[in-house]
């Protein structure tokens, strides 16, 4: 029985992908001038994996120096990130089925205070896990494994919604199926190569169709 379900927040329910790569290509211009494409495909990763996949030769007071000047850049450029317009519904729609919800981002805990500030979903959450509770971020399973304890639920009762291929493997790893939502600039054939059990336009989608993609990850057959 699904019993919870675990939101990823950054190109899941906030529509801040794009920000997050300007960001980055600022702060990364002393090092190379990235382009988009590149600064993309590493999006959903916790910060010290990113810099660390996309300048793999720097040492770590570079990779430090980096990380700092994005987290300040994006304290401005942030302020434009807004809510997609079915995060509220979807969040509701879960909390009106009797699930337990939990929000787990490797975003730092002042911007999803933020976020769930401009969501106004406090009061559906039960359970809250940020880069600033773990060691590892995704793509290891620990921010996800934080969420189920915090839960009291096992992986098998419950599922996670996110944006990225690294949303998917850490799930994967922490032992959950991921419905997964084209807003945050993946392709489809990308989620499902890393594991994606179904893709769904965005949030909104899944807010009009959770009963049935409930009752499909109970039962695991065929999706529409």
């Amino acid at each position: 029985m699904i019993r919870a379900v675990l939101f990823d927040v950054d190109g899941t329910l906030m529509d801040n992908n794009m920000l997050h790569i300007q960001a980055w290509k600022e702060a990364f211009k002393p090092y190379k001038d990235f382009d988009d494409a590149d600064l993309l495909r590493y999006v959903g990763m916790g910060s010290d994996t990113y810099v660390q996949s996309l300048a793999p030769d720097l040492d770590p007071a570079g990779r430090d120096a980096i990380r700092d000047r994005k987290r300040e850049i994006y304290k401005v450029i942030g302020a434009k990130a807004a809510p997609f317009a079915g995060a509220r519904a979807a969040l509701d729609a879960a909390h009106q089925k009797g699930l337990a919800i939990a929000l787990a981002s490797s975003a730092n805990r002042v911007e999803i205070e933020r976020y769930i500030a401009l969501m106004d979903v406090a009061s559906l959450l039960t359970a809250v896990t940020t880069a600033s509770d773990v060691a590892r971020t995704k793509p290891e399973p620990d921010l996800f494994l934080a969420a189920l304890d915090k839960l009291n639920v096992s992986p098998a009762e419950a599922f996670v919604v996110g944006d990225t291929p690294y949303d998917v493997q850490a799930a994967s790893k922490a032992g959950m199926p991921t419905v997964a939502v084209l807003s945050g600039g993946f392709a489809g054939p990308t989620l499902e190569a890393a594991g994606a059990v179904m893709v769904l336009r965005d949030v909104g989608e899944l807010a009009e169709r959770l009963d049935e993609i409930v009752s499909w990850l109970e039962n695991r057959g065929t999706p529409d």
